[in-house]
């Protein structure tokens, strides 16, 4: 874990890591000469278990996770940020999850959305499947990164995970590595995930939202045996995997959107049966603009896009079209997609 003014949040995260129902652990924390009180309060704490190691200057969150890293000695390498919580289930269902599938090197889990008070406030719906997982990694991120644990063999020689090269080094990372690497979500919420104002992922909420699309273009033109536009990806990735509130302010054509997703999607190949799970998580988006438009798309473009993903695979999307209609019936919210 790196750390660089954990704060308030700082104190609840450790617990959850010392108070793990497995407790064959190691848990390192470098901390990036932080200018509040985390490194005091990290460095007395008394449990032998504890390896903490003090930056001399700044070097940010990505050489602080490769340093960590290149001190770690165990079996199984597991994620933390300084502001989640762990359940305390977590590493003993991630290590027997990897005891029992040898051939996956990567494990995730779901994980339970919270505020800056603690608040809940959502939960993850990510694919479970290794194909489906390495799917979705052409359109966003597949991983909750702080529920993420990798086995030590899939690291490079120079133990260099990450590269500093985008400040979503993740995605960077799960883009290069998933096309020789198995991997895995576990069914169930494993990981408070707090979203908050001073949090890197809202901080730089834009810059990573250009660095997503500048992988997702690199990584077409390498594996996709095509060419994808950076201007198409941008609003694509805005309204069917990020923010649709965001999306819908910048009156942007969900329909339309919708047919150049499947044009990206088809572009991937894959059998149908292989990436039912994949393809349940973008039919859910599509069916979601042909139900619930934007003013402008017009009635033809919706049910060309129903067509379309219903040739895409027409199991899920019957199934999806279902789950609309009933909760419709019901007058009830749908779930964030």
């Amino acid at each position: 874990m790196a750390n660089f003014n954990g704060g308030i949040y700082l104190k609840d995260c450790v617990e959850s890591v010392l108070n793990q129902t497995y407790d064959n652990l190691e848990f390192i924390i470098v901390d990036d000469c932080s200018t509040d009180e985390s490194f005091e309060y990290l460095d007395n704490i008394d449990d032998k278990r504890i390896v903490l190691i003090k930056n001399a200057s700044n070097i940010g969150q990505t050489k602080s996770l490769n340093k960590a890293i290149s001190k770690s000695s165990g079996q199984y390498l597991a994620r933390m940020d300084s502001d989640d919580i762990c359940y305390p289930e977590r590493l003993f269902e991630q290590v027997r999850f990897f005891e029992q599938n040898p051939e996956i090197s990567i494990l995730g889990a779901q994980a339970t959305i919270i505020d800056h008070n603690g608040k809940l406030i959502g939960q993850t719906f990510l694919p479970k499947e290794s194909v489906s997982i390495w799917a979705f990694c052409f359109f966003s991120n597949p991983f909750v990164h702080p529920s993420i644990m990798i086995r030590r063999t899939i690291l490079p020689a120079n133990k260099m995970l990450y590269s500093d090269q985008y400040i979503n080094q993740d995605f960077e990372l799960w883009s290069r590595i998933l096309t020789r690497s198995n991997a895995a979500n576990l069914p169930r919420q494993l990981l408070y995930y707090r979203q908050h104002p001073s949090n890197m992922t809202t901080r730089h909420y834009h810059e990573n939202l250009k660095n997503t699309c500048n992988i997702i273009r690199e990584r077409f033109a390498r594996e996709g045996s095509t060419s994808v536009e950076f201007s198409n990806i941008i609003p694509i990735i805005t309204y069917v995997f990020g923010d649709r509130r965001e999306a819908d302010a910048q009156n942007i054509n969900r329909a339309f959107l919708g047919h150049q997703l499947l044009d990206m999607v088809n572009k991937l190949g894959g059998e149908r049966n292989q990436l039912s799970e994949f393809h349940a998580l973008i039919i859910y988006r599509i069916l979601q603009s042909c139900i619930y438009p934007r003013g402008f798309d017009s009635i033809f473009c919706r049910i060309h896009l129903f067509a379309r993903a219903f040739k895409l695979n027409p199991k899920e999307t019957i199934k999806t079209l279902k789950y609309f209609i009933k909760k419709i019936l019901k007058n009830l919210p749908l779930k964030e997609g």
